[in-house]
């Protein structure tokens, strides 16, 4: 067992790269918000000068939703199981990348690749892309990378002999137990047996996109496999509202369940200072 910041590509010998002369046609969701084409415009100039084909998803914009919709969706169980209510952002996060899973059944794709517009790609990006996918289990998620900047990075957990070496800076390696602290959906790759369990899921129970635990535990895959040849932005105010409100929702639910002594009140009274400050924040990027 290692943990992901240790892992080290020369420890895996004897094994040999697929022939990047196998062309996989992985098709490619690009998942982008219209209101930010700065965001996606590095993708879409890689792809254009290597002439790799992709779809442009319009992202659902959590602002935008109706106020009565927002208030139909019965969120009970997810504040029970997360301690928090679930945000706007993360609403349209879910409903975007179910348009994706949407798509890919329609047009019955065996494999694709989902990015975010705010992923992070070179070189090796287009070699995998022209992979044989043949090795690969269609009962995993493969996550691309993403991993780099997170707060959980460092209690991931990878297996020192379930991984397998797949082109010059591509390793995929088996997490072990450390599904809660795998986070974001900037770019993974995904069978269409898994887009079924997860549509499925999405209609009996309310997750939010990135929780890989919920949909491990609940049979949407058996395994997550990680690489990390495809990097993401640490969240900051400028690049990440969903982060925001996670940290609103998570203190103003913790007040909230709390009784009214002198303390509770105190905190109570810090909380919305806190609360306030972060929506000034948004205020001033024009949130």
């Amino acid at each position: 067992m290692i943990f992901l910041t240790s892992l080290n590509p020369r420890r895996l010998v004897g094994l040999s790269p697929v022939s990047d002369a196998i062309m996989s046609n992985i098709p490619i969701y690009l998942l982008s918000l219209d209101r930010t084409p700065e965001r996606r415009k590095p993708l879409i100039d890689y792809f254009g000068a290597r002439k790799i084909d992709y779809t442009l998803v319009s992202a659902v914009d959590g602002r935008e939703l109706d106020d009565d919709y927002v208030r139909e969706i019965n969120s009970s169980d997810f504040s029970r199981r997360m301690n928090r209510p679930i945000s706007i952002g993360e609403i349209g996060c879910l409903l975007s990348h179910q348009k994706i899973y949407s798509d890919i059944l329609r047009k019955g794709n065996e494999w694709s690749i989902v990015l975010e517009d705010d992923a992070l790609i070179d070189e090796r990006f287009d070699t995998f892309c022209r992979i044989d996918l043949g090795n690969f289990d269609p009962n995993t998620l493969y996550i691309l990378g993403g991993q780099d900047e997170r707060v959980w990075r460092d209690y991931i957990m990878l297996s020192l002999w379930k991984n397998f070496y797949v082109a010059p800076g591509i390793i995929f390696s088996k997490t072990i137990r450390s599904y809660k602290h795998v986070s974001t959906t900037c770019c993974y790759l995904i069978h269409t047996s898994v887009v079924r369990k997860m549509v499925t899921l999405h209609q009996q129970s309310l997750y939010i996109a990135d929780d890989w635990r919920y949909l491990h535990d609940h049979g949407a895959f058996d395994e997550i496999y990680l690489a990390d040849f495809i990097a993401h932005p640490a969240p900051t105010l400028t690049n990440s509202t969903i982060e925001i409100e996670r940290d609103v929702a998570k203190a103003s639910y913790k007040y909230q369940r709390k009784g009214y002594g002198i303390k509770n009140v105190l905190r109570l009274r810090e909380a919305k200072r806190f609360i306030r400050r972060q929506f000034r924040k948004l205020y001033r990027l024009g949130w």
